[in-house]
């Protein structure tokens, strides 16, 4: 048995005789197919049966009734047939060995059955991590999913041991973090935390009247500003001018006609 890759397992085994042909596909027992994990599959005559030569047999793999074409991904060899990884898409499809000869068609076919999750990130419904209520407010109920085969328990810790956080009217005593987790048995587990911040009434009021007040205070500040930046500027020129006399011999402080100006 070839220990770089795992035979497939979990699936109902069908023997087709038409014949003097009987096919069977090898499994190994107790393993499961694991999401991403190489696959090998062998279809071969029943060891009870002599092997007849094959030069005239077509033979196919198929995967859903849909034929698998040689690649990096699917390696085909006789009655071999090789899959790299194999994804949780394939979870629940039916591949098929198929030979056709002497106008007779022989299948054997299995079910594939693919363990896989959880995967990151968790599912919210509704999809909000971060909730600023007041104490009264009634919080949406959030439902918390895991894509896994088998199902995987999905808890909100001590909150709730199902997928659904349901909080209800909130008091400030429900603030803080919540936490979902998912888990697999024989596979990881993946968590999603939410945060819940739940304000006082009265705190509320006081917050809104301290904005109120500290907003008056900057107003009042900023017009006593004004008031003595326009003091500060203001200030009289006084320009006297003697119409009778040349402007150059006008004696100090001495006006015939004065002109105020405001600057």
């Amino acid at each position: 048995m070839d220990l770089d890759f795992l035979y497939a397992v979990m699936f109902s085994l069908f023997s087709a005789s038409r014949g003097t042909y009987d096919y069977e596909i090898e499994q190994e027992p107790g393993r499961a197919l694991e999401e991403n994990e190489p696959v090998k599959i062998h279809a071969h005559p029943l060891e009870s049966v002599i092997k007849r030569s094959k030069s005239n047999a077509t033979i196919v793999w198929l995967l859903n009734e849909i034929s698998i074409d040689h690649s990096a991904y699917f390696i085909k060899q006789d009655g071999y047939l090789w899959i790299s990884q194999v994804k949780k898409e394939f979870n629940g499809k039916s591949v098929t060995y198929r030979v056709i000869q002497d106008g007779t068609i022989i299948d054997v076919s299995y079910m594939l059955n693919v363990r896989y999750g959880p995967s990151f990130p968790l599912t919210l419904t509704p999809e909000i991590t971060h909730y600023n209520l007041v104490s009264g407010d009634v919080m949406p109920d959030i439902i918390c999913t895991a894509e896994c085969n088998p199902p995987c328990h999905i808890s909100w810790g001590k909150s709730n041991s199902g997928g659904l956080l349901s909080l209800d009217t909130v008091t400030t005593g429900d603030s803080g973090e919540y936490t979902c987790i998912a888990t697999r048995a024989g596979g990881q587990t993946i968590e999603r935390t939410i945060t819940v911040f739940v304000s006082d009434d009265s705190s509320l009021a006081i917050e809104v009247l301290t904005y109120i007040v500290t907003i008056q205070v900057i107003v009042t500040l900023g017009l006593a500003l004004c008031v003595v930046f326009i003091c500060k500027r203001g200030r009289v020129v006084s320009c006297c001018f003697d119409k009778t006399k040349n402007p150059s011999q006008n004696a100090p402080g001495t006006c015939t006609n004065s002109t105020t100006i405001w600057l």
